[in-house]
């Protein structure tokens, strides 16, 4: 409802709004309502079922999720648990990541466990607690994978610790991330390009701007992967 109401507020505004939110059905009505009204919403970092938006900038998750389920295979030499955090279950970007991250370990490693996702609901907290639930309830617990926000919390939970070693596997940029991935609390990092995606968009709102009629553009972005050795 909040999203519902800041997108009708900014639609008397503006012409073009940049949005990260949820695939709900309330905000694909409320897109597809104000986009009517020739408003263009541009999706970011996750994109939305067609409800009539302009544009997707952000990563191909598919190809995300199966690096990290790669570098994954390559991290981990003993048997152990592996567990998921995603922020919310309606982010499509971290479904995509999700689902292609089980799909590369049930091709290599069909014996590997793989759990059921918990949510850190995109909040420190949330990570927090999540990562706490998973060190508690799953002493071989060896990798958590996480494409979503909440990261700081995830690793306040891992070095409280510090005779555990999980490795982990998630996305950036996280504050302070280059302090914890020089500590080794993140092991890799999929890092999202933030510059350049906000260049990419400018340049296609400017492009839309100038063109008549209705399109839909998008932009896949490239990802780095980071670790402390190439900080």
């Amino acid at each position: 409802e909040a999203v519902v109401a800041s997108l009708y507020a900014l639609a008397g505004q503006v012409d073009a709004v940049g949005l990260v939110a949820l695939d709900h059905p309330l905000i694909r009505h409320a897109i597809e309502n104000i986009s009517r009204q020739g408003v263009r919403v541009y999706a970011l970092f996750s994109n939305f079922s067609p409800c009539g938006h302009a544009g997707y900038v952000g990563l191909d998750n598919q190809k995300a999720g199966r690096t990290a389920a790669w570098i994954a295979t390559h991290l981990l030499h003993q048997p152990g648990s592996v567990g998921v955090l995603v922020g919310d279950h309606r982010f499509i970007c971290q479904e995509s990541n999700e689902i292609s991250f089980r799909s590369y370990l049930r091709e290599q490693d069909s014996a590997r466990r793989v759990l059921e996702p918990l949510k850190t609901n995109e909040s420190i907290d949330g990570g927090y607690r999540s990562t706490r639930q998973l060190l508690e309830e799953h002493a071989d617990l060896a990798l958590i994978f996480a494409p979503c926000g909440g990261i700081e919390g995830v690793i306040h939970a891992l070095r409280q610790q510090p005779q555990r070693k999980v490795a982990l596997i998630c996305h950036g940029p996280v504050k302070e991330g280059e302090l914890a991935l020089i500590d080794g609390t993140i092991t890799v990092m999929i890092r999202n390009r933030i510059d350049e995606m906000a260049m990419r968009l400018a340049q296609m709102v400017q492009q839309h701007h100038a063109q008549a009629g209705d399109h839909f553009s998008q932009i896949i972005l490239p990802f780095d992967i980071v670790t402390r050795e190439n900080l």
